[in-house]
């Protein structure tokens, strides 16, 4: 009995290997994350335009199933505003930067049609350089010390494939949640002691792949 399921086990997975495909390719987007949890004291953190760009690493484990890996440069930007009394009107007093070294890790999912999926997975973020920009006085100084070095989130998202010959131009849009304080816990004049700060929006990303071997 032993050797006919090991028999059946190797023919599975050469069927699988054979009908395997590998994409590599060059990824980008645009995201919008937000830092939520304590703020300054009459003050709020508003989501601004952030970027990033690097690799993308995809192997078909079925032929509705992919994996995914990436390796991006990312850039977060922030702006800090203080809440006017009465009013509750806003006004930019600061300019906050983050960037890391992201590496996402996930699966596709794909439809019957092998064109709509839904992707889900967990990012890793190694931080860079962290700094604020005061508008007054256009003065930015550093605050890197008071984040810790990696960060781990989780993403949800849905995207479609398109083929152009061996090429796959893959548009997705993705949800991001923290899982982890950023911060370390070293005092920050403007917060309260011991702050907690997690990171959360949308991304919109666009990935351009090179099929490597057979399958879909």
């Amino acid at each position: 009995m032993n050797k006919y399921y090991l028999l059946f086990l190797i023919l599975v997975l050469g069927a699988s290997f054979a009908t395997a495909q590998v994409h590599l390719g060059v990824s980008g987007y645009a995201q919008k994350l937000s830092l939520n949890g304590d703020s300054p004291e009459d003050q709020i953190v508003v989501a601004e335009l952030g970027y990033g760009a690097g690799l993308s690493l995809g192997y078909f484990i079925l032929p509705e199933i992919q994996l995914t890996l990436g390796a991006t440069y990312d850039v977060r930007n922030n702006q800090v505003s203080k809440i006017l009394p009465i009013t509750d009107s806003l006004v930019p007093i600061g300019n906050f930067r983050l960037t890391s070294y992201a590496v996402p890790v996930g699966v596709r999912i794909f439809g019957g049609s092998k064109t709509w999926y839904f992707s889900s997975g967990v990012t890793l973020r190694f931080h860079g350089n962290a700094s604020v920009n005061a508008i007054d006085s256009d003065s930015s100084y550093s605050v890197s010390s008071a984040f810790v070095k990696v960060e781990g989130s989780l993403y949800l998202g849905f995207g479609y494939m398109f083929k152009i010959g061996n090429m796959r131009v893959v548009p997705e849009l993705r949800y991001e949640q923290g899982l982890s304080n950023i911060l370390n816990g070293e005092p920050l004049a403007t917060l309260p002691p011991s702050p907690t700060l997690r990171s959360t929006g949308f991304s919109f990303r666009l990935f351009a792949e090179y099929a490597f071997g057979g399958g879909q």
